[in-house]
């Protein structure tokens, strides 16, 4: 019987570079799973024990990684590398994605905790000027025979109305998720977020380091580039993978070169593409390839990490500034009754 249970992506990154440590000193496969057994939790050593019996009955590692809650891409990874690579690299390489999710997890948190509340507070505080003071406000006024100031009355509809807007706002970003997640096919939405000026950097970065995972380690081994095309596009755990590596071998197979096969879509990095001409010139694609992959695997975090310094002061003085307009709004009409006394 197969154990499943649930890790941490903490939990699953520590794993597998615990994998890759122990290969990386000489221990063979089993050696390894059974040195991490002897540490391991009750759930997890049952898993591990599995794996052992599955790996003597020829099955691959990663077909147990999904039982313990490992996401797809790192699956992809570690099948690619155990089948036709050196398995401690895809360990490795998917160790990175993990502890960068990780590390962007924590940063998100940590840079939208603060901004969550003050924004609950500011929520709190608009509705509450809302439903009681804006309305007493405008009968105080209308009884002394005076109008609100054009500022405060516009002020007050502003914010009257801001959370209708917000609603619609919210309905409307869950509508389009929910049409991009199960009604347009994978490869579809991939070509719909990367014209979004705002995350397409992220996009093709992420989508040109997978593909790079898939092909290097089968590249290196001997493998040709139709051939390793056509692996990947049968036996690639993620739908988007096996739709481009088809488009791109029949690319090939109509006697285009790589970089232009890449060139004529918009989900890789155009640097990628040069990457790859200079790859061809030498000969070399999967030296290139690989040596591209770190840069663009820093770029991810280096660009995600810019956007969180940015964000924050731009919260800041968006939110100061509707605080500025709202107290202002109040304090206008009282300076005005103060005028004609």
């Amino acid at each position: 019987m197969t154990s499943v249970f649930k890790m941490s992506k903490e939990h699953q990154a520590e794993c597998l570079r615990q994998w890759f440590e122990l290969l990386e000193e000489g221990y063979n496969l089993q050696e390894m799973l059974m040195i991490y057994r002897q540490f391991s939790g009750e759930e997890e050593a049952a898993w591990i024990l599995d794996m052992e019996e599955g790996l003597n009955e020829g099955e691959w590692i990663s077909g147990y990684l999904e039982n313990a809650g490992f996401q797809s891409e790192v699956i992809s990874i570690v099948l690619f590398a155990e089948k036709y690579g050196e398995l401690s690299e895809g360990l490795k390489r998917a160790t990175d994605l993990l502890d960068s999710q990780i590390k962007i997890t924590s940063e998100f948190k940590k840079v939208f905790h603060y901004p969550l509340f003050l924004s609950i507070g500011f929520i709190v505080i608009t509705s509450v000027l809302v439903q009681g003071i804006f309305p007493r406000f405008d009968e105080f006024f209308r009884s002394m025979g005076s109008e609100l100031p054009r500022i405060s009355t516009i002020t007050f509809q502003f914010f009257r109305y801001l959370p209708l807007f917000i609603g619609i706002f919210i309905i409307a970003v869950i509508t389009i998720i929910i049409i991009l997640y199960y009604k347009v096919t994978p490869i579809r939405r991939l070509h719909i977020l990367v014209k979004i000026p705002l995350i397409n950097g992220y996009v093709q970065s992420y989508v040109t380091y997978q593909l790079i995972a898939k092909l290097k380690p089968l590249l290196t081994n001997g493998f040709s580039l139709k051939d390793s095309l056509n692996v990947i596009g049968s036996e690639d755990r993620i739908v988007y993978h096996q739709v481009e590596s088809n488009r791109i071998r029949e690319c090939l197979l109509e006697g285009s070169d790589l970089s232009d096969a890449l060139g004529n879509s918009s989900l890789y990095l155009p640097q990628f593409v040069h990457i790859v001409k200079m790859g061809e010139s030498k000969g070399n694609i999967a030296h290139e390839m690989d040596r591209f992959s770190r840069i663009v695997f820093r770029r991810i975090q280096k660009k995600f990490s810019g956007f969180l310094v940015w964000f924050q002061p731009v919260f800041f003085l968006l939110l100061g500034s509707l605080m500025v307009m709202l107290f202002a709004s109040l304090l206008l009409p009282v300076f005005s009754v103060l005028d004609q006394w």
